[in-house]
Formats: structure tokens, sequence, C-alpha cells
């Protein structure tokens, strides 16, 4: 349910009241917000002012009227140690702290600068004459809101809106300094002539539902995310059971160390891995918050969640070659990774001794790579059907820590292959079937399954795939280039150009300096490929047998034709059981 009109942006900082925070509303602003007025207090999961005076000119210069949607919700928190006063209702800010920042720092220093009393630009005033009717009652209120933000408990609301605000208040300066009254009436227009549309909702059972639900929908663009909604969730349960202020700052800042990027936003990597911790404070889908904190039902500690802050972080610059190619098999299998080993540490306390280059993991590991490389066989966009079978998989209570791999890769195998372990051999055929239609994007990830040692205690130096140059860097080649068969699309054989038919791996800037020569070229004596076998960098053994192999086929090599499974005995076939063959060893 909802319900909301669409006042003029200045309204937006006076019908909307903050609800102090380090002291009691002064007894003026107590009398004027007795009626009609709406509270509301900022929570956790909004992150610092992010709005800059840059971003602030963009509003100012943009000519739509509208201003978009704020997010109110109605909540049941009334544990507000400066703020006694009976109203029917308290909302939280879902969306809209930057607009609110805004009109309230603007507000404040206009009138300070030019409508005051005794301002600091009197000659200016006759310029914003738009903005007389606003009352000094309507001033008091929004100085309140001003002040709320310039001293809110939270340290990061607290220190971002005040270089915002040190930022506005400069930026209007050198604007009043400057002739003309261009500014003015833009600045005037903003405020009593643009709309802005709070909605308040209610409905939701707490605010982490609420949360929940506007995740992604931030008209700002300042996207509210999981890390958030789990970080809102941590911070209020721990103000519930004493957590002061300073705690909390301490806590956002161990969460912001891990989680966020060096702009303030959401690591998107993470997201699987906080989906997943986010279904167990809610205890959804069969979870329970102690599965990730042990003290969450009692008092949650906050030295445990520095811990789990702690731990992740860790995670971020390993050298183990197996961990490394399961986060590059995509941010599911990280969260696998975290999971499993953060779901260890919680119970005995042992890190796994890959955080310090040790390798009693990677019999596991490599299971769980192994796995991982069947997915990728089995079909495109097969990796995200994974979620819940990972998630159940590393949490199960009913299963030792020290099997969880080998039982999750079994599943996995299972899953995508019935009826197959993951000791099993994959039958050959079945393989065969899976590579004709290996599409470019899974490609690099098969690449490095065929070098996956046949043993754990064995080196594995995967491939290092990327778009950039870098050395030792590697890219897919188009044997036949993409240029020829684009030039050919129409004839038989196209569509299998862009499958592994037509596809080898080697490196990011031989690519680039041949991207475009003839097959027939790439194979010849001193042509390209024959050159790349001698030049000591890292080679797939899948180039050394095609050059060994195909070198003597010609101008065949051209024929866009010979690439479809009618000429199976020829160019294309042959390629294709190799593969077959290396991955039947291999995974």
């Amino acid at each position: 349910m909802r319900s909301g009109d669409s006042p003029v942006f200045w309204k937006y900082s006076f019908d909307n009241v903050l609800i102090p925070t380090n002291g009691p509303l002064s007894e003026e602003v107590d009398r004027i917000t007795r009626n009609g007025f709406k509270f509301f207090y900022i929570p956790v999961f909004q992150r610092q002012i992010v709005w800059d005076t840059n971003k602030f000119e963009e509003l100012l210069l943009s000519s739509s009227n509208f201003l978009g949607h704020v997010t109110f919700c109605e909540t049941k928190k009334d544990n507000f140690e400066h703020f006694q006063r009976r109203v029917e209702k308290i909302y939280s800010l879902i969306d809209g702290l930057q607009r609110f920042s805004v009109a309230t720092t603007l507000l404040y220093h206009i009138y300070d600068l030019v409508l005051s009393e005794n301002p600091k630009f009197p000659e200016k005033k006759p310029l914003f004459q738009a903005l007389s009717y606003i009352s000094e009652a309507y001033f008091q209120v929004i100085g309140h809101n001003y002040r709320e933000l310039q001293t809110h408990s939270r340290l990061v609301i607290k220190n971002s809106f005040r270089e915002f605000s040190s930022e506005m208040e400069y930026f209007l300066k050198s604007k009043l300094q400057e002739p003309g009254s261009a500014w003015a009436e833009k600045i005037c227009s903003l405020l009593v002539a643009r709309q802005i549309a709070p909605d308040y909702f209610s409905g939701f059972e707490n605010e982490a539902k609420a949360a929940i639900t506007f995740i992604g929908l931030n008209t700002t663009k300042v996207q509210l995310d999981l890390v958030d909604q789990v970080r809102s969730v941590v911070i209020e349960r721990g103000q519930n059971t004493g957590w002061n202020p300073e705690d909390c700052d301490k806590i956002e800042s161990a969460f912001s160390d891990v989680f966020y990027n060096d702009k303030g936003e959401p690591e998107q990597f993470y997201r699987p891995f906080m989906g997943v911790i986010s279904e167990c404070l809610s205890s959804e889908n069969g979870r329970a918050p102690s599965e990730i904190f042990k003290s969450w039902n009692t008092s949650l500690e906050k030295t445990e969640v520095i811990k789990f802050c702690e731990f992740i972080k860790k995670f971020e610059l390993i050298e183990n070659s197996f961990v490394k190619e399961i986060y590059n098999c995509g941010d599911i299998p990280r969260a696998a990774i975290l999971l499993r080993y953060y779901c260890e540490f919680l119970q005995s306390g042992v890190q796994p001794s890959f955080l310090s280059n040790g390798i009693d993991e990677n019999k596991d590991l490599w299971l769980f790579l192994k796995s991982l490389y069947r997915v990728y066989l089995s079909g495109p966009n097969k990796i995200g059907r994974t979620r819940d079978i990972i998630a159940t998989g590393t949490l199960a209570t009913d299963i030792v820590h020290a099997e969880k791999m080998k039982s999750l890769s079994n599943r996995l195998s299972n899953e995508f292959y019935p009826g197959i372990n993951i000791n099993d051999k994959i039958p050959k055929e079945v393989i065969r079937s899976k590579l004709y239609d290996l599409d470019l994007r899974r490609c690099e990830k098969i690449f490095n399954a065929e070098i996956l040692p046949l043993n754990s205690d064995d080196v594995f130096v995967p491939l290092v795939f990327g778009k950039s140059t870098r050395e030792g860097h590697h890219q897919v080649d188009h044997i036949i280039p993409k240029a020829q068969l684009e030039r050919e699309k129409t004839k038989p054989g196209f569509r299998e150009g862009n499958l592994i038919h037509n596809l080898l791996p080697w490196n990011a800037q031989w690519n680039r300096n041949h991207k475009d020569t003839p097959a027939s070229t790439k194979f010849a004596p001193g042509g390209p490929y024959n050159n790349y076998l001698r030049s000591g960098l890292a080679i797939h053994p899948f180039v050394q047998y095609i050059q060994t192999h195909q070198q003597d086929l010609g101008e065949k090599l051209d024929n866009v034709e010979m690439l479809q499974l009618a000429h199976m005995e020829t160019t294309a076939g042959p390629r294709v059981e190799w593969h077959v063959e290396r991955l039947h060893r291999h995974i």
C-alpha cells in the first residue's frame, strides 16, 4: 500500500523531519512540527553521501521538472534515545538520501548567504524573490535537518555530509559572485518549480524486508545491494543487543573495507555469497543466522563480525592456482569457497592452509574445479543453476567438513550428468555431443580443463584469459578469422566457425597481431603458429597438436565449409576428437 503527492523540491526537506540522534528537538522545532509532518530516520543500509557539486550542477542544468520518486517505509522501530514524542508513524528512508541532502544543504546555505536578516550577499537578495514565501519557521525545520546530518551518530553519514556541505557552500559563493541572474533563476526553479514524489509504504514485517524489496530500485543510481542489506541487518541486530554508535561505525568500516570498492560501491562478485548470508540472517530456505554468527540468538558479538570480515578479506589475494581458477569460473563458485571454509573456521577456528600458501586443500579444490569444468561443458549458462546446490552443500551440517567438497562435487556432476560421480569418467560420446555446440564463451574454461592435472599433487598453471595484451595473457583465436566468417556468413560452416571446431588459445599479443591472418598462412612453415611454438611462451597442447597434424592441409584450412561435421575426417573432425580424448582423460 502506498500514498503520496508530488511537492516542490524545497518541501522535501521541510515536510520530512529527521529524528534527532544527539539531543532532543528544540522547543521551536517541536512546536512547529506538531501537525502534518512525517518523522524518519536513516537506516543503516544507507551509505555515505556520494553527491558532489558536479552532480548538483547536472541537476540544476537538467530540463526535467520531475526529480524522481523517494521511498519511505513505515517502521515499528521506536527505541530512539532522544525522541520520546508520540507520533502516529515513523518512517525509514529507503531511497532518497542523496536528494534530501541536496535540498537540505542548498536551502541552508542559500538562507545564510542571501535570505537571512544579515546575509553575506545582501545585494543578491532580489534575485531570490521566488523564495521569499519560505518563512523563518520553515527554515527552523530545514536547519534542524541540516544539523542532524552534520552531527549524525553514524560517522560515515556525518563526515560525508560535512564534506558535501562545505563543497556546496563554496560552489554557491562562487556563483553569487558572478554577474547576472542566470544561476539564481536556476536555483529558484529547482526549489520551487520542480517536483519530487515521496512514496510512503507500509505493511512490511520489518526494515530488512523493505530493504530487500527495494534493492536495485534506487533512482539516484546509488544501487542498494545485497551487501547493503546484509550490513543493515547485522548492524541493526547489534544495535538491538547493545552496540553503541562507535561499535556500529567500527563494524561499518570493517564491512566497507572488504565488501565495497574505492568508489564506495558494493563489489558485485560478492553478490551470490551475500545472497546466501542474507538467507541465513533472514532464516529463509531452512537456514539460520547461527550458521554465520554463533552469537546471533543471544547478543551478537562485535568480535565475531570483525572476524567474519577479516576472514573474507584474506581471500582477496590468494596465489593457489586451483582457487584462482575457481574464482574465474564465476561468482557462484567463489561463494562456494568462501562459505565452505568460513563454516569450518566458525566451527573449529582453523583457517585453510592455502591462505598461507599451503596445499592441504588441493585435493578438494581439484575435485571441485573438475566438477565446475563439467558444468561448463554441459551447456551454456548452466553455472547459474549451481547456486542452490552450492549453498546447500557448503552449509550442510550432516556432512563433516573434510568431505564437503567431494560431496558437493559429486552432486554437481550428478546434476548435469545423471549417475556419474566426480571420480567416474564421462563417456566419450557424451563429451563429443557437448563439444558440437561449445561456443566461444565457454571455450576458455574448457581449454583450461584440458590442462587440469590428472591428480591434485601435480602443478596446475591455468591460462589467464583477458581482453588486455599484458604479458602472459591469452585470448581465443578464430583459426579462420572472424572477418572472413562475416564475409562468408551465408555459407555452410559459418555457425561452426564460432564453435570449438575453429578456436584455439594463444598469447593475447599474438592474437592481436594476427587476428585477420588467413588460416593457411598461420599454419604455413615460418607462419605465426609455427613461430609461436618456438617463442618460449606458455603453449596449450592443442596448439602443438593442430600445427603438427594440420599444417599440410593448405587451402582447405581457409574453407569455411570444411568446419561442418560432414567433413569430420579433414579439419574439424580431428580437432573435435582431440578435445574428446583430452577431456575424457582430464575431467
